[in-house]
């Protein structure tokens, strides 16, 4: 017994010694200051987060630099984003990711990027080499890559400016949501086109909030030269194909569509702030994980100047921070940038030809190579003038080739233009000091759609970047896949430079945006005319307007970042209440003040309600009910309630309703534990590893909010307990004032490494609330550091 027990116990010890071992070979030490000898000398502080702090006297030299703590931080994490924007995850993963890699090859956009890397100026080549240059060093100082490439047998592929050029078009193409809505609303075959509309949120007048816009209707006319008296365009026929998608709508939920994502940021003018001076915030929102989606860092000049903020790992950019002069703020802008359009196919010659205006077009061919262990799979693209020919993905098991031309599909988006000038000009605009000015160089960016806010001492702006597109045919048509032949249904160009929309210090005092309609019904080109609202962007127009006309306090800014009332519930409750039979019910809600706060049991009663409302509707489309549509569709419904309506049958939209009320009671009194944080939890999975190994790698804390309150959680409806599964990943509070800079968070830690403690040291502050300091002035004061020299000569 005695030798038994000595062999266990001498396991376990050789196992943590190893664990040790293995972590101390593959976590880079946080306990020294990096000196890094280029043309000047670099200096890199940790503080005790494990945020970088850059000493730099270029911005070439702070660029390498920042590779470099990337690759210290997230080498895995630089690792996947360059092979799944490749389409190369089936070089790590083998088969079970080939038809992902299959579906962003056939969106066909390397050929693109290599054309922009040959077009990019020499001042640009030389930022973007110095910052993969600084990944591939920092991958050299590791002596055991991470654990991510052990158990997946990877090594590590050096970075090329190519690489971080493919990124950046990967993460355009998380923004352009409007094609997937398309396949949506093509697929349903139940109801007629106009309950279609109604259902989905198509044109103005089937959509809820319409009057929460980024740009109100006076702005329109005074700052823009977009205002028109009249519709345009309206009394055009509808040119509406309807297609059998449900297959492919499938595939892309389940491995590539995220739940709805976006983000908010505000501004307010100093001359509404308690310190006279504009205040900025700004929060994206992108999935959950670990590690989190945005690295925090700053760096600081020999002349005064800094920058500091968040960036996504893998490009060069601080895309949501400030420098000592301008700050700006990132979400999307959900402008419709890609149509789907249904295409004939005829073999002619042995050649491909697509039919458009009555002639026969030859298609672009090309093949592409897909590698998994000893495999090759070969895969032939074709391209119309429209793009490329997405055929692959709809069909019910992946099988149909080319040569099957039954229900083909190509996809024109702002992604397939060589964009030369979009990948330099944030770094351009970084370096610049007025805020009207630099905006000017925005314009030229194609993609991808931001709505942006911006600060500087003196002025607050939003702008929406990214080409808007104007287009042919009846709006309403703007939602739905198009037909490909008849020429009806075309780009016709894009806004000018000379109308691109810019508001300025604007009346009100504040410029906001969260992913909501960002123009009123009479912009003439109908650019947002199928954007959704958002129950965020309501809210948080209702804080802003009680707020700014008393001056704003930095504290105020923050309440409101952190904000958990869904103001759409509140609006809507005296029509709901009117229709709903259970007393217990209408007691219990009547006692709410519509705040989703992890103590409140109202919040857990209400969102059961929409849980099992949203589970009736078995005719309509997977995720229907995740997105802004069933927000926009549930309570307009509300105001204008339909007994009867179509979507309700065979029962009555009454029936529904009820039936719903009672499942969430019957539901509720059953739960030992009622609160919302009980309920609803911020689901931290690790980028790959997500739920597997006994969930190691996965953290999760109790949560307040849903996707309709400015401290979002997007969470499955469908599914009980709720889970969130995208939200505010980063946070971050600016303030211009002389002397003061900001504060920022995020839902994680700055390592992607699991066995380092920085992998989810801010996870606990940001669950209360709480931020750390986005830059610092006296690097000797930072309490981890040792001030022990490492010199990297190059």
């Amino acid at each position: 017994m005695g030798i038994k027990l000595a062999i266990v116990v001498s396991t376990i010890m050789g196992l943590l010694c190893a664990f040790k071992i293995f972590q101390y070979l593959s976590v880079p030490s946080y306990q020294s200051i990096i000196h890094i000898s280029r043309d000047h000398d670099i200096k890199i502080y940790r503080d005790k987060y494990g945020v970088p702090h850059i000493q730099a006297h270029t911005l070439s030299d702070a660029l390498y630099a920042q590779g470099f703590v990337q690759a210290q931080d997230r080498l895995w994490q630089l690792h996947i984003r360059k092979m799944a924007s490749q389409g190369r995850l089936s070089e790590i993963f083998g088969e079970r990711t080939l038809k992902i890699d299959q579906y962003f090859r056939s969106i066909d956009y390397m050929d693109s990027a290599r054309r922009i890397v040959n077009q990019l100026s020499s001042e640009g080549l030389n930022l973007f080499q110095s910052y993969v240059d600084g990944i591939n060093k920092g991958r050299s100082t590791f002596t055991l890559l991470p654990i991510e490439f052990q158990l997946t047998r990877s090594d590590f592929i050096e970075w090329e400016i190519f690489d971080v050029i493919c990124f950046i078009k990967f993460m355009a193409l998380t923004t352009i949501n409007d094609f997937h809505s398309e396949m949506m609303r093509s697929s349903i075959k139940e109801f007629d086109l106009e309950t279609i509309k109604y259902l989905t949120g198509i044109g103005p007048e089937n959509l809820y909030d319409i009057e929460t816009t980024t740009i109100n209707e006076q702005e329109l006319k005074e700052q823009t030269k977009l205002h028109s008296d009249k519709f345009q365009d309206l009394n055009i026929s509808s040119n509406i194909k309807a297609a059998d998608l449900m297959q492919s709508y499938e595939f892309l939920i389940e491995n590539i569509i995220p739940l709805s994502i976006g983000s908010n940021s505000w501004a307010v003018h100093g001359n509404f702030t308690k310190t006279g001076y504009p205040f900025l915030a700004s929060d994206p929102h992108l999935e959950n994980g670990l590690p989190s989606q945005w690295y925090q860092s700053s760096t600081t000049f020999p002349n005064g100047e800094f920058m500091a903020g968040g960036a996504i790992v893998g490009l060069p950019y601080i895309l949501s921070g400030r420098t000592k002069h301008l700050a700006w703020g990132i979400t999307i802008s959900y402008a419709d940038s890609s149509d789907l359009y249904e295409e004939q196919l005829k073999e002619i010659d042995g050649k491909m030809h697509y039919l458009f205006k009555e002639e026969w077009l030859p298609t672009i061919e090309k093949v592409e190579l897909i590698h998994y262990g000893d495999k090759t799979y070969q895969m032939k693209i074709h391209r119309t003038h429209h793009g490329p020919i997405l055929n692959f993905y709809f069909d019910d098991r992946g099988t149909k080739t080319i040569t099957q031309p039954d229900k083909t599909y190509s996809l024109r988006s702002l992604i397939d233009i060589d964009d030369k000038f979009g990948p330099e000009v944030m770094l351009q605009f970084i370096q610049g000091t007025d805020l009207a000015e630099q905006l000017k160089i925005l314009k030229k960016v194609i993609y991808p759609g931001l709505g942006m806010i911006f600060a500087s001492q003196k002025d607050i702006a939003y702008m929406v970047v990214g080409k808007q597109i104007i287009k042919s045919g009846n709006p309403d048509d703007f939602g739905f896949i198009k037909n490909g032949w008849n020429g009806q249904s075309e780009w016709l160009g894009f806004i000018s430079e000379d109308e691109h929309p810019i508001i300025i210090n604007p009346p009100k005092g504040f410029v906001a945006t969260a992913n909501n309609r960002f123009f009123p019904m009479n912009e003439k080109y109908h650019t947002n005319w199928n954007i959704n609202p958002t129950g965020r962007a309501h809210r948080i127009y209702q804080f802003l307007n009680q707020i700014v006309p008393n001056k704003v306090s930095f504290e105020q800014m923050k309440q409101l970042q952190l904000d958990t009332v869904d103001s759409y519930a509140k609006q809507s409750w005296p029509s709901l209440r009117k229709l709903i039979q259970s007393d217990y019910f209408k007691q219990y809600i009547d006692s709410w003040d519509f705040n989703l706060n992890i103590e409140s049991k109202q919040a857990t009663l209400y969102m059961l309600f929409e849980h099992y409302y949203c589970l009736s509707f078995k005719n309509l489309p997977p995720r229907w009910s995740q997105t802004y549509n069933f927000d926009s569709f549930f309570f307009l419904e509300l105001t204008r309630f339909n007994e009867n309506g179509k979507w309700c049958l065979p029962l009555t939209c009454s029936q529904i309703l009820n039936n719903a009320v009672e499942q969430a009671v019957k539901h509720f009194e059953q739960l030992p534990q009622k609160e919302w944080g009980n309920c609803h939890k911020k689901f931290q999975g690790h980028s790959t590893f997500k739920d597997k190994f006994f969930g190691i790698f996965d953290r999760e804390i109790p949560f307040g909010g849903n996707r309709r309150t400015p401290s979002v959680s997007t969470l499955d409806i469908s599914k009980f307990p709720f889970r969130g599964y995208a939200g505010a990943n980063y946070r971050m509070l600016i303030s211009m004032a002389p002397g003061e800079v900001g504060q920022f968070i995020v839902d994680g830690g700055v390592s992607g490494n699991p066995l380092s403690e920085h992998y989810d040291n801010q996870l606990s502050l940001y669950a209360d609330g709480k931020y750390i300091s986005m830059y610092q002035k006296q690097f000797e004061k930072l309490t981890l550091l040792k001030r022990v020299d490492q010199r990297d000569e190059l």
